[in-house]
């Protein structure tokens, strides 16, 4: 079903709905046939289920009427190891449902372009990778987890997501350490990730922290950024948690491009994570060793504490140029406008960016700190856990960077909302019970 411009036919359109809603809201043509042709609508007022069968290899499309025509599922993707048997894409209620080789069902919000706020003021729930896993472990055996009060918060956490009343959305570091692991507990996890996600995505932080420093480099040289700086954090868009450049929040409402990743991203993020064999990891040994060499450095430095924050600070602004530069491009600006920059321009730029200014306040804090031993996974650690202190309502961290970020909370003047223990985050969502 992909769209095609000849004689006959013009630019095939989607007839959008809102997520878990059957109100269609209408054609969206980018412009007028010319005289003779026939623009086919894809659209809930004509199609009802969109099915791949990946275990009969074959598409099949249904109509509100009831009758169904079939394809052959291409043999590119019929020879494909896939944890996936079926895929539908119900376009009355806007959803993805897919179900594994073993019939568990996986049911997930489709993104649509159409503007309006999807989450619905429900609270958003960033949970590390542990906590994660202690929410699978609690139904696929519970009885490993010794603590009755854990196992509740699990429990409730995980009812609460299920029923659509708070949003846990995945994001890349999800991914990465799911890819770690094979066999039976990455398929209980990945179940359990999908399930409770329900295709929810956490922007990727490479992507945010463009966005904030373009937002706060153009603040500070009196310019307007432009919109794209001002994407949700938390989002259904298609490849969100990827740094990938798909942005198809700049695609066409008409483009058919875009209604295939609504229709498939779900899909996509659920092979990735129930892919039975683990993939292997790149860790950053480069930016460990730098920030190694700069925690020795300070150490050895007769400079009072507030000194050596300083110059952490200036560090973190010079080795992360390449977002910087990457934000003035997206300003339609050069290096050269923040060529020697005084340290107060540097505090006044992270200081205004929500996730930035947290992670840089927390490296700080760590090259100063004489316990600080830095590891591979701490770049993860810090980059995902500030970007969701920053934008989610609750997070739930391993627990060094989740004390670090609920102290530098109290710093803020802002009530903690970063926990390092499940039962903590249950109490403040008992009254969604």
């Amino acid at each position: 079903m992909t769209a095609s411009t000849s004689a006959t036919t013009c630019a095939t359109t989607v007839r959008y709905t809102t997520m878990r809603d059957s109100t269609t809201r209408g054609h969206y043509l980018p412009q007028d046939c010319e005289v003779g042709m026939t623009r086919p609508s894809l659209s809930s007022e004509w199609i009802r289920y969109f099915i791949v069968d990946r275990s009969s290899g074959i598409v099949r499309v249904v109509l509100q009427d009831g009758s169904s025509s079939e394809l052959p599922l291409g043999e590119e993707f019929a020879a494909l190891s896939s944890q996936i048997a079926t895929s539908v894409f119900d376009w009355d209620r806007w959803w993805i449902i897919n179900t594994t080789v073993r019939g568990h069902v996986l049911v997930a919000e489709a993104y649509s372009p159409i503007t309006e706020d999807p989450i619905r003021g429900r609270p958003i729930v960033y949970l590390d990778q542990n906590h994660w896993s202690t929410i699978a472990t609690a139904f696929a055996a519970p009885e490993r987890i010794r603590s009755e009060s854990l196992r509740a918060a699990a429990r409730l956490i995980a009812r609460l997501a299920h029923d659509g009343k708070i949003i846990t959305p995945l994001s890349a570091a999800h991914l990465r350490e799911t890819g770690a692991l094979s066999g039976e507990r990455r398929y209980e996890l990945g179940v359990a990730m999908a399930s409770l996600a329900g295709g929810w995505q956490f922007r990727h932080p490479l992507e945010i922290w463009r966005n904030e420093l373009a937002q706060s480099i153009a603040k500070y040289l009196g310019i307007q950024a432009p919109i794209e700086t001002s994407l949700p954090v938390v989002t259904l868009e298609p490849n969100a948690l990827l740094d990938d450049n798909t942005n198809a929040h700049a695609m066409d409402i008409d483009d058919p491009r875009l209604f295939l990743l609504a229709m498939t991203s779900p899909s996509a993020t659920l092979e990735l994570l129930l892919e039975p064999k683990a993939m292997d990891r790149i860790e950053p040994e480069g930016w460990v060793a730098r920030q190694r060499d700069l925690s020795s450095a300070l150490a050895q430095s007769p400079k009072n504490n507030q000194v050596k924050k300083q110059n952490a600070l200036v560090f973190t602004w010079i080795d992360n140029l390449q977002p910087i530069n990457e934000a003035l491009q997206a300003l339609d600006e050069t290096p050269e406008r923040l060529a020697g920059i005084s340290i107060g321009a540097i505090r006044e730029i992270l200081g205004s960016t929500p996730m930035v200014n947290r992670f840089s306040r927390l490296m700080a804090q760590r090259h100063i700190s004489a316990t600080t031993r830095w590891k591979p996974n701490d770049l993860t650690d810090l980059m995902f856990l500030s970007a969701a202190a920053a934008y989610a309502d609750y997070v739930v961290a391993e627990k060094q960077t989740g004390t670090e970020l609920a102290q530098l909370e109290v710093a803020l003047g802002q009530q903690p909302t970063t926990f390092n223990r499940l039962e903590l985050l249950a109490d403040q969502l008992e009254h969604l019970r």
